[in-house]
Formats: structure tokens, sequence, C-alpha cells
């Protein structure tokens, strides 16, 4: 999930333990990270055991993804989607109007990265995405495929 080039504002859905803001800043140095996660035991972990604590340019925000999203008026670089409850992906990620809600998140060139399972729904995901977003790369590690998109041009 992480860019090519440094990214100069972060935003993380599904914080999770940190591990995407521990690789952002072990490649780019400190930068804007805002994390959000849902379940606030995982984000006491993810500053105490995984040590986001040390990391002071990481705001983590205890909040439900869908809901920040809507009501998030701030612009991002890159946005990273990494939902899941319960090793299922959270009921919502494809929704348009949440996808539609990235899109407006993104600044012009941004860049939303959304981790997926490998299996027999992936494709009906990915043109599920294709619908909101444009799609631009796809990244496969293991049994994760990263599915790298931008906003859609602007139709005339």
């Amino acid at each position: 999930m992480l860019p090519q080039e440094r990214p100069s504002k972060v935003l993380i859905l599904g914080l999770g333990g940190g591990t995407i803001a521990q690789f952002l800043t072990q490649r780019w140095g400190p930068l804007p990270i805002t994390g959000v996660e849902g379940d606030s035991d995982i984000a006491l972990i993810a500053r105490r055991a995984f040590g986001l604590e040390k990391l002071p340019h990481v705001r983590i925000i205890i909040a439900d993804a869908f809901e920040f999203v809507r009501d998030c008026r701030e612009h991002y670089d890159l946005i990273c989607v990494d939902l899941y409850i319960a090793g299922k992906m959270a009921h919502g990620v494809l929704d348009p109007a949440f996808l539609r809600d990235i899109a407006r998140l993104l600044i012009p060139d941004g860049t939303a990265a959304f981790n997926f399972w490998s299996g027999p729904y992936l494709t009906d995901q990915i043109r599920r995405l294709s619908r909101v977003l444009h799609i631009r790369d796809r990244r496969s590690t293991g049994d994760n495929v990263v599915i790298i998109c931008g906003t859609l041009p602007i139709s005339e």
C-alpha cells in the first residue's frame, strides 16, 4: 500500500496495529498521518504495544471509518483503505456513497489504495471500485491484493 513517491498527507482507514503508518514512517520519515480505528482496544494496542505513541506525526482517531469519511472536510494525497472486521471486509467498503466520499477527499492526483483478499469475489470487487474510481494498478502480495485507484476524469 506504500506509494512510489512521498505523500504529503495520509489517511489510513482501518489503522489496526499501525503497520502501514510504521512502514510509511520508515520509508519517508515523519509525515502527517491520520489513522482511523473503530476499536478503541486495538487503537490502545497500536499506541502502546506497537509503538505509535512514539510517532507524534500519527494522529489516531477512534471512530467509525464510514462516518469519519462522510463528515471529513480535509483532503489527502494518499488514502489507505484496510477495513476488516474479524477477518472479513467491513460491510460498506464497496458502497458507491463511501467510494464517492473517498474520491471527494483525494486531491486531484491523489491515490486511494484498497486492500483486498485474493479470492472468488475479487473480480466483482474491482468492477465495483471502477464504477466510482479509476483503477491505476493492481499489486499482489501473498493472499492480499492492493488495488491502486485515483479519481475518474471529469467528463465534459
